[in-house]
């Protein structure tokens, strides 16, 4: 069939059209998709609720090292 299609120009031309057809149709289904999710709990709560597990680890980070520094001098000084 592939042979056929690059044959013929209007089958080569059907084809395209449907590609066309079947991107154009997955495209606004995605902007659907993502206009809902923005209307329904805005862009900033979604990226808050999305990295608030990255800063939630990255706040353990400085009290880490505090507590390396205070065990330090205790074992050190003391």
């Amino acid at each position: 069939m592939d042979l056929r299609v690059k044959r013929e120009p209007v089958l080569w031309a059907e084809e395209w059209l449907f590609r066309l057809l079947t991107v154009g149709t997955m495209a606004m289904l995605m902007i659907g998709i993502v206009l809902d999710v923005q209307k329904k709990f805005g862009w900033f709560a979604v990226v808050d609720r999305a990295t608030q597990g990255v800063r939630r680890c990255l706040s353990v980070v400085p009290d880490l090292g505090r507590r390396t520094v205070r065990i330090a001098r205790w074992l050190l000084v003391e």
